[in-house]
């Protein structure tokens, strides 16, 4: 009788260390878990910035499109030329 409880002795031993590396994988597991959740909060915000970055050459385009459309005798290269022709009102009465 004095082997078989030595050898339950030794069983529980190895439970005891495997249930203290099961306890040891399960906080690497919870840290590994938070720092993946950090990096999706990161890839979130990394995906707004690249929005906002994607929407500035549309609003570039808008200021352009606006700026072309600015009347020929308000252009500075009109003005500087001494080629400002205003605008003429015709009274048709």
């Amino acid at each position: 009788m004095g082997i078989l409880w030595e050898v339950r002795g030794v069983l529980w031993e190895v439970i005891g260390v495997l249930w203290e590396v099961i306890g040891v994988l399960w906080e690497v597991v919870g840290i590994l878990w938070e720092v993946v959740g950090i990096l999706w909060e990161v890839r979130g915000v990394l995906w707004e910035v690249i929005g906002v970055l994607w929407e500035v050459p549309n609003i570039l385009w808008e200021v352009v499109g606006v700026l072309w459309e600015v009347p020929p005798f308000l252009r500075e290269d009109a003005v500087l030329s001494n080629e400002v022709h205003y605008p003429v009102f015709v009274n048709w009465q």
